[in-house]
């Protein structure tokens, strides 16, 4: 496959990493897979033994030959996505991380996909769909970029949107940061155009913001209302992000639902787009303001010793009590692949509760639950490579309303156009506020 031939061959040149032996990677690689088996109690949530065994074989059977630390972390981020969990996180090492942010080339363009097609930003600002990335045509590219990071169980679309902010970094990571110009063909009015534009340095890739003159950036927690609909935006469950914003969580939804109450808004929109989770009780608080009753929440947590299941005491696993304020009328949620861990539990019960109409797209966390809450961390003796074991293996108090093995499923799918792009129309809440004010 050329793209593999990109991947392995390119990784080595400019790239100034030394080599490790075939026999030192074999090792890592064995240390790996034995912490991910003894520690890990969702390794087979969604892959057998068996099948996981055979990626194992595989892999090991390629590190037959000396490599740099980049071709194998390439290599071994096979098995974690064999795993399907997307708490699991292998990390370069310090050195490789070094290597990559003082001599790294990142891919110059900010992107968004519209649907499955990959647009970028040019520097004329003008906007345009990328066909091929140093000959490599974007379908095959994103193919090869899929198969080495997970979401959570068979979650696969929704990869397009957790790889958009930060496309070049995903493509550094796993294709290539060595390439000082990238040869990159466009689609035109008349067919394509190639066209060759400087790579930017680790340094400048801050400023690859695809609207870039946005000027106004909305708090964490944040709410308002046009007529009766209602507008909720959580961007993170994250209590330390929160509190260091200056905002409280438990008194924002107690205010922002009284003032719903009080005001008798009768649609509202919440939207967990982009929130990639944080603090469960934040999670449950909130279902617990749109719930219509008591419900459940975790069905189980625990974590393993060795291979005994010891419980976890956790206070999402009791019976969970209707807000005071509990909002009564009609409700959409909104969600995205990058709604992630509690988001996606939210999501979850929100959908299981079957409270109102969820509007985005896939989930990358999982309906029937995830691994997460603590993690271990572990760096493989020779290559340095950093890795986070979750846990804590959660399963989520839901309804078989959908598979289990997939990220939450919104009930009207929504995929941005070049036209969206191009005007910001926010697609997903348009719909939301034609299904909310439909009679």
């Amino acid at each position: 496959m050329r793209i593999l031939f990109i991947c392995l061959c390119l990784a080595s040149v400019g790239q100034a990493q030394s080599l490790f032996t075939a026999q030192t990677l074999r090792n890592d690689f064995t240390d790996l897979v034995h912490h991910l088996g003894t520690r890990h109690p969702g390794i087979n949530r969604y892959t057998a033994q068996e099948a996981l065994d055979k990626v194992s074989n595989q892999i090991h059977s390629r590190l037959n030959r000396p490599m740099t630390g980049w071709e194998f972390f390439r290599v071994i981020a096979e098995y974690r996505a064999a795993i399907k969990c997307g708490h699991t996180r292998f990390r370069p090492s310090a050195s490789m991380q070094q290597e990559l942010e003082k001599n790294g080339s990142f891919f110059p363009l900010p992107v968004q996909f519209a649907g499955t097609a990959l647009y970028a930003r040019l520097p004329d600002q003008s906007i345009q769909e990328v066909l091929t990335i140093n000959g490599t045509p974007v379908p095959e590219l994103l193919k090869f970029m899929f198969a080495r990071f997970p979401t959570d169980g068979n979650a696969v679309d929704a990869r397009y949107d957790m790889i958009t902010e930060s496309f070049w970094l995903y493509y550094a990571w796993l294709i290539d940061f060595s390439t000082p110009e990238f040869d990159i063909t466009f689609r035109t009015s008349s067919g394509k155009e190639s066209k060759k534009i400087r790579g930017v340095s680790f340094q400048q890739t801050a400023s690859l913001k695809f609207y870039p003159d946005k000027s106004t950036v909305s708090p964490l927690l944040y709410y308002e209302q046009s007529g009766q609909v209602g507008y909720l935006s959580i961007k993170t469950f994250s209590s330390e992000e929160i509190n260091a914003s200056g905002q409280s969580y438990s008194k924002f939804l107690e205010e922002t639902f009284v003032k719903i109450e009080h005001d008798k808004i009768s649609q509202l929109i919440i939207d967990i787009r982009g929130n990639g989770g944080g603090d469960d009780r934040y999670g449950a608080l909130l279902c617990s303001y749109v719930a219509k009753g008591p419900f459940h929440y975790f069905k189980k947590v625990y974590m393993l010793d060795g291979k005994t299941e010891i419980p976890v005491d956790h206070p999402c696993e009791q019976l969970q009590q209707q807000a005071a304020h509990a909002y009564a009328g009609k409700v959409v949620l909104l969600v995205d692949g990058r709604t992630f861990s509690t988001a996606a539990d939210v999501a979850s019960i929100f959908k299981s509760m079957q409270r109102g109409t969820l509007v985005g797209r896939e989930t990358s966390g999982g309906y029937d639950g995830n691994t997460s809450g603590r993690s271990e961390q572990e760096v493989l003796t020779n290559t340095g490579i950093r890795v986070s074991i979750p846990l804590w293996y959660y399963e989520n108090a839901v309804k078989p309303l959908q598979p289990l093995d997939r990220g939450v499923i919104p009930d009207f799918v929504v995929l941005k156009t070049l036209e969206s792009i191009r005007n910001r129309v926010d697609l997903d809440r348009q719909t939301a506020i034609g299904i909310l004010t439909k009679n």
